[in-house]
């Protein structure tokens, strides 16, 4: 079979046989849209789109400043810790490149889609940060064969600072609310929980570490889990966090100091 044979087949296999007109308008009328594991479903409308955004829009609209806050926390679950860490650090202003090198290093050993300036971006629509731009520099004459120019100087770089709203966001994170929820969902885990927070308390570690100090745990075997099942549970419960090994954060100490 020749080329062009074999490239006229391979577009006819994806529709593109004979008669197929590219500029010709696409009939979407009866158009579904397959979800893998859920079956298939009516291509939603422009209409009901547009409804579906509103609503939205709406639901956001109504919450409150650290509702609205605690909203976007738990829509980016995966980024939560270093999104309260950089609120944290930006009680006090700091230059953007400060904040930027934090999440950074953050993020050095939990790598992300999401770059530091995207978050720090996503905290600035939240309300958890307010940016102060730097005033600008006037620019520098210089002269060049005996005639003067006037050289553009870099901007200062801006500030961050955290807003009332957002300190109120990591304070309400602190007091283990979602900790005490994880507690009352599994309180025959409860034991475990307080042990791997203990281990991490009294020095960062690695999953190795836990496994193995966990090994005679008798509720493991009794529950059915791996030490990790445990540690992702309390990481989404803000009270563990991963900076290149497991860390104890401040609402998972508190918990340790209840008991």
């Amino acid at each position: 079979m020749d080329t062009v044979s074999e490239t006229t087949d391979a577009l006819a296999d994806f529709g593109f046989g004979e008669g197929f007109d590219p500029f010709a308008e696409e009939d979407e009328s009866g158009e579904e849209i397959e979800i893998e594991g859920m079956g298939t479903f009516p291509m939603p409308s422009d209409e009901q789109a547009r409804k579906v955004v509103e609503a939205a829009y709406a639901h956001v609209a109504s919450l409150s400043p650290v509702e609205r806050i605690g909203s976007m926390l738990d829509r980016l679950s995966g980024r939560r810790p270093v999104l309260l860490e950089v609120i944290r650090y930006c009680e006090k202003p700091r230059m953007v490149s400060e904040v930027e090198s934090l999440i950074d290093d953050f993020q050095a050993s939990n790598a992300s889609v999401y770059s530091a300036s995207s978050l720090c971006v996503r905290l600035l629509d939240a309300g958890a940060l307010t940016l102060f731009e730097a005033d600008p520099l006037p620019p520098r004459i210089v002269e060049v064969d005996g005639v003067e120019y006037l050289e553009p100087v870099r901007a200062s770089e801006g500030i961050w600072q955290s807003t009332p709203d957002g300190l109120a966001a990591v304070a309400a994170a602190e007091k283990g609310g979602r900790l005490r929820g994880l507690f009352d969902q599994t309180p025959a885990a409860q034991e475990i929980y307080l042990r791997i927070l203990a281990c991490c308390n009294e020095a960062p570690r690695s999953m190795a570490e836990l496994s193995d100090l966990l090994r005679d745990e008798p509720s493991l075997e009794r529950l059915g889990k791996q030490v990790s099942w445990f540690v992702e549970h309390l990481e989404a419960a803000d009270a563990l966090v991963w900076q290149g090994s497991w860390k104890t954060t401040m609402s998972g100490s508190a918990a340790l100091e209840e008991k």
